[in-house]
């Protein structure tokens, strides 16, 4: 049937135009592959090269700042009672003589992280407890904005502003360059983004990723 032949040579140029559109997105998908390897290999080979360079750390070629203050750590965390503990320990340990406050965010229906959070605001003035208003979990917006009525009130008490806010999760391991490191940035920028190295994990079958932290 003439027809029929019609619909059949039709059908056969859809496919072939969908064959083309489709090989067209695979291949923009592996160009944009191939820069992102090109990136990396170009990015190894400076490194390798410059390997034998003696370089200062950027945070002693940084002005000392011009006028310290206290910084202030926010921690949301949700069901975190196997991290927020060693989380809070290192955090202290690390901040030991730095003028740094640590809110930590939790909700109500969460009481073992709340336990954990409570032993070391109990014991400890720099930590302090952000109860949410209502049970979790929500969103990590809406704990922040918890930890941020909290912070707010400990600024009224303390009758002095805080010069800028960290942000960390209940997981991070902080670095105990990064609060001279934001105290020196902040003053010149109204925000300060860091890198995070992602830490393996042998018990874990999943591949570290990349993130970063900030203060502003």
């Amino acid at each position: 049937m003439p027809g029929a032949d019609v619909i059949l040579d039709a059908l056969g140029l859809i496919v072939r135009e969908l064959a083309l559109f489709a090989a067209t997105g695979i291949l923009i998908g592996g160009l944009n592959d191939l820069a992102v390897d090109c990136l990396w290999f170009a990015g190894r080979g400076k490194q390798l090269l410059s390997s034998g360079r003696t370089q200062l750390p950027a945070l002693d070629r940084l002005p000392a700042p011009k006028r310290t203050g206290p910084m202030a750590v926010m921690i949301p965390a949700w069901d975190e009672a196997a991290v927020i503990a060693p989380m809070l320990a290192h955090s202290l340990k690390i901040f030991a003589g730095e003028n740094v406050h640590i809110f930590v965010g939790c909700y109500p229906n969460d009481p073992l992280t709340i336990d954990e959070i409570r032993f070391f605001a109990d014991t400890h003035p720099r930590i302090e407890l952000a109860l949410c208003p209502g049970n979790g979990p929500t969103t990590k917006a809406d704990c922040l904005n918890a930890i941020w009525r909290t912070l707010e009130n400990a600024e009224h008490r303390r009758g002095k502003r805080f010069k800028a806010i960290i942000l960390h999760d209940a997981e991070d391991i902080v670095h105990r360059g990064e609060i001279a490191l934001f105290d020196r940035l902040i003053e010149g920028h109204a925000l300060v983004q860091v890198p995070v190295r992602p830490l393996p994990d042998r018990r874990s079958r999943w591949i570290a990723n990349h993130n970063s932290k900030m203060a502003a």
